[in-house]
């Protein structure tokens, strides 16, 4: 271009050096007029980013504090530092306003890469929290979007450039262990891109508590150390080391308007409540109220239809998958074939090999061979010698055989001669015996003239029984029929006709048990019996008229079923029907009815609701698998995690294991309200369906039975903390009022970790720290009863077991949140007693809620007495939940609280009987009122 230049030559040029998480840029060339517009938008084309309303640029001021740059105002009149090296400007190109949600906002591939980095980077530079077992998932995600499938040709993973280095000596766990764990989650992300694996990454880090949040110190009208948390949701006041719950919070939708004026912040709420503070550093004022009204904007548009280059984005977005989506079926494609062409490579390497070692196995065999034919060579010079022996043996028996000859020969002459002898002596004795006989038959005539008269005597009921009993004992179609049914039945008595049938079939009697009655009607009897008499093949078929067929075919069962009806069953003669004849009835298969055409149409309905139930238990086994590997995942890493006592370097490692046991907290809290809400829901829907109520109604009643407890307990104590609950202005009002006296309270029942009622310390206003588990120094009775299955601990010193609970510290408040629970001092009794700490064995003194008075009967019919409490313990008494009793209480008119009263107290106690007393004068009370009324 030459040497033209639009500074004159007395003015040295201004350089930019921008670095973003992917690149940096060196030596940008600004001019003194440029504001900070000029330079993002020349940043913007040059990484080639169209989505430009998420990112800013970021600089260090004199005092070492980031800010952003005000696009606004000119560069040079903003506090920005410059490199003593060069005497450039350096700016960081970072993610200044997050999406609420990152799927479907952020559109181009290149605004999604930058995401990832940033927030992988937030992630290793433990400014934001995340928990172990979602940084392991994380690092999966990672190694998936940087190196593809997991393979054995990536090297060992990088530990530093995966997982938080508070996460890894948080554990002791070696290196390899840590590698094993992250390929365990890598080898299920086979198959996925680039973009889906950093997509994936970003939508478990929005769910992280800490994401897309920028803290700002503040401070109240109090000078409270606090902090200010911007976010796309709205703004969140955070004390102390707490970055993860804030108190309050204030939604966009909440907030009005945001002003600066004489060094404060003022923000007014929807319903004209105002709420000030200030910041710690005055030079960070502009960036606060640039990135309130900034994230409030982005706020708003994302609930305005798309402009026409987002539009376009999104159709460029969509090309750009799709082509994605091609190319990556054709890697597929590539990828099989070159996998299939590697497998039969392999499969013929094994062929060779195989066959290499059949060669081998060949020549050893044809050695072998080679060696057999040589022995055998030796045994044939054997075998010759022994056949020329052999031949002279052979010589000798020959001429021993000749003279055997000659005398056998003589023999057989002797032999026939011999032969013709006896002979002519059997002729001779055949011609005496003839003579013989004629004699003694002359003799013997007339005794045998009468002998066979005896033989033609006839039976006169032979020509009767005959043809039954050959008609029964044959099962041949050619036998005769004509004996009756009660003849045939006659012959054996104590055999059923279905036997009958099943012995003249040769067939067992439970082939024809069912559908076939046991006893048909009489005129179908005659037609079984005939029925029995037919070949096996024919069971199957209805009886017909004309006898036993051996030709019958199942085609003609209805032409059968037709003559059956116009002739007499059992083979009456005249072609006339019984007068009792019965049509065919269905039984045992023999007539099918028609098919009802609607049978297809529900099988196919069947077969799609099985496929979408199929479908649905995959998910639901899918998710369930996935949870079930996090639960493994969290319970390997809790089993390895070091003590908390051991000292920890720098503020930071103390400040994230105060955040995992904030994220432990909030994680039973979200565990303990799914089960609540679920179980309440159930219980009060079913409790009220026969009142006609819908599930609306049951909803809503829950609501504000819920909304009634929690305003009962938490709202009306005058030292309240800020808290969650209330209206903006009742939120703004306390938020000046926080008191920093403590208390220690040791809990032993439903308020301790895991149990029903552990929500009033983690929900209701007020601070709360866990201490310690510990144990009492004194003994005491500590029993579950009532038809509640309430816990109680009795001020009988002495008695019972050393209890186990846990020691906390809170303040004035949450004590206060406490006596109101217990019913201090109308029941239980707040005493000071000695705890003994299962962490180091020290001794404290804490506050401990005893029950003052109760009924005589109670330990009668208790539980028995315990050294520690669950409420799923072996006393198989499980606690009902308060908000249960309270709605019982609330329904029951004539009970109220009384009832409980009467459980622990007895119907004789004081107490008792001033409640029943106030109850009847509110009643004669309610009924003067309605009197009046009327």
């Amino acid at each position: 271009m030459g040497g033209f230049s639009i500074f004159s030559r007395n003015t040295k040029p201004i350089y930019a050096k921008v670095s973003t998480m992917d690149a940096d840029l060196e030596k940008i060339v600004i001019e003194k007029t440029w504001t900070g517009r000029h330079l993002f938008e020349a940043v913007c084309r040059i990484i080639g980013l169209r989505e430009t309303w998420y990112f800013g640029l970021q600089y260090t001021n004199k005092k070492n504090i980031p800010c952003w740059l005000q696009n606004d105002k000119t560069i040079c009149g903003q506090d920005v530092q410059k490199d003593p090296s060069d005497a450039s400007f350096h700016f960081l190109f970072l993610v200044k306003f997050y999406p609420e949600d990152v799927e479907p906002e952020i559109i181009l591939d290149v605004t999604r890469h930058l995401f990832f980095l940033q927030i992988r980077e937030a992630i290793l530079s433990m400014n934001l929290y995340c928990s172990p077992e979602a940084s392991v998932l994380l690092a999966s995600f990672a190694v998936q979007a940087m190196h593809g499938d997991c393979t054995e040709e990536v090297g060992p993973i990088d530990l530093d450039k995966h997982l938080p280095k508070s996460v890894i000596d948080q554990y002791d766990m070696s290196a390899d262990m840590w590698r094993d764990r992250i390929k365990r989650w890598w080898s299920r992300n086979a198959g996925q891109s680039r973009e889906e694996a950093e997509l994936e990454y970003l939508r478990v880090a929005q769910d992280l508590e800490m994401y897309g949040i920028l803290y700002y110190p503040i401070c109240n009208n109090k000078e409270t150390d606090l902090h200010l948390g911007i976010s796309a949701q709205g703004l969140g006041i955070y004390k102390g080391v707490n970055r993860i719950t804030p108190r309050p919070f204030f939604s966009w939708s909440e907030i009005k308007n945001i002003q600066f004026k004489n060094k404060k912040f003022h923000m007014k709420t929807v319903d004209k409540s105002t709420i000030s503070f200030r910041s710690r550093e005055t030079s960070i004022d502009s960036s606060i109220l640039d990135l309130c009204i900034g994230t409030h904007n982005l706020y708003l548009r994302r609930r305005q239809p798309d402009t026409l280059e987002v539009q376009q984005m999104r159709s460029q977005a969509k090309e750009d998958k799709q082509r994605r989506s091609a190319e990556q079926a054709k890697m597929a494609i590539e990828r099989k074939e070159r996998q299939q062409m590697e497998k039969e490579c392999k499969e013929l390497k094994q062929q060779v090999e195989l066959m290499t070692m059949e060669l081998m196995k060949a020549q050893e065999n044809v050695r072998k061979a080679e060696e057999a034919n040589d022995q055998l060579a030796e045994k044939a010079r054997h075998s010759e010698h022994e056949t020329l022996m052999l031949y002279k043996q052979k010589s000798e028996v020959e001429a021993e055989c000749n003279r055997l000859s000659m005398n056998n020969m003589k023999s057989e002459e002797a032999l026939l001669r011999m032969e013709r002898k006896a002979r002519e002596a059997e002729i001779l004795a055949k011609q005496m015996s003839m003579s013989l006989a004629d004699v003694s038959l002359d003799a013997n005539r007339k005794v045998t003239q009468y002998s066979s008269q005896t033989a033609l005597v006839i039976d006169p009921s032979w020509h009767q029984q005959q043809p039954t009993q050959s008609g029964h004992s044959s099962g041949h179609p050619g036998m005769t029929t004509t004996g009756s049914y009660h003849q045939l039945q006659s012959l054996d008595s104590n055999v059923h006709p279905q036997q009958m049938m099943s012995r003249s079939l040769n067939m067992p009697s439970s082939a024809f048990s069912s559908p076939i009655p046991s006893n048909p009607p009489p005129n179908q009897q005659p037609q079984q019996h005939q029925q029995h008499q037919n070949p096996p093949q024919q069971t199957q078929i209805p009886p017909s008229s004309g006898g036993n067929n051996p030709h019958h075919h199942p085609l003609q069962t209805q032409n059968q079923n037709h003559q059956n009806q116009n002739q007499g069953q059992g083979g009456g003669a005249g072609g006339q029907s019984h007068p009792n004849q019965q049509p065919p009835y269905y039984g045992s298969g023999l007539i099918v009815p028609p098919p009802d055409p609607s049978i297809s149409q529900i099988f196919e309905q069947q077969t799609i609701l099985m496929e979408l139930e199929k479908s649905r238990n995959e998910y639901e086994k899918r998710a369930r698998i996935f949870k079930e590997h996090l639960e493994e995942l969290r319970g390997d890493i809790d089993g390895l995690k070091r003590d908390e006592n051991v000292q920890q370097n720098g503020n930071i490692q103390q400040q994230h294991r105060e955040h995992d046991a904030i994220h432990a907290q909030n994680r039973e809290f979200h565990r303990w309200f799914v089960m609540f809400l679920t179980g309440t829901l159930s219980n009060y829907r079913g409790h009220h369906s026969s009142r006609g109520r819908t599930t609306a109604t049951c909803v809503y009643s829950i609501l504000k039975l819920i909304e009634h407890h929690v305003s009962r307990e938490c709202n009306n104590s005058p030292t309240a903390t800020v808290s969650m609950r209330g209206t903006p202005r009742q939120r703004a009002q306390a938020f000046d009022g926080i008191e920093m006296e403590k208390f220690k309270v040791f809990v032993y029942g439903t308020l301790k970790t895991g149990e029903p009622n552990h929500k009033v310390l983690s929900e209701t206003d007020g601070e709360y720290r866990f201490i310690s588990a510990g144990t009492t120094i004194e003994k005491f009775p500590l029993v579950v009863g009532t038809k509640y299955n309430i816990p109680f601990l009795l001020d009988d010193a002495g008695t019972g077991n050393n209890i186990e609970g846990e020691l906390y510290e809170v303040c004035a408040k949450k004590l206060e949140v406490l006596d109101e629970l217990e019913a201090y001092p109308t029941l239980y009794d707040r005493k000071k007693i000695e705890i003994k700490l299962s962490t180091d064995g020290s001794i404290d003194h804490a506050f401990i809620y005893l029950l003052k008075s109760w009924r005589a009967d109670l330990l009668k019919t208790s539980s028995e007495m315990m050294s520690s409490y669950s409420s799923l313990g072996a006393h198989g008494r499980q606690y009902i939940d308060r908000y249960l009793r309270a709605k019982e209480m609330l329904e029951d008119l004539d009970g109220g609280a009384a009832n409980l009263y009467h459980e622990i107290l007895g119907a004789e106690h004081p107490m008792y009987l001033e409640l029943t007393r106030q109850k009847a004068d509110e009643n004669v009370t309610n009924e003067e009122d309605m009197y009046q009324s009327m």
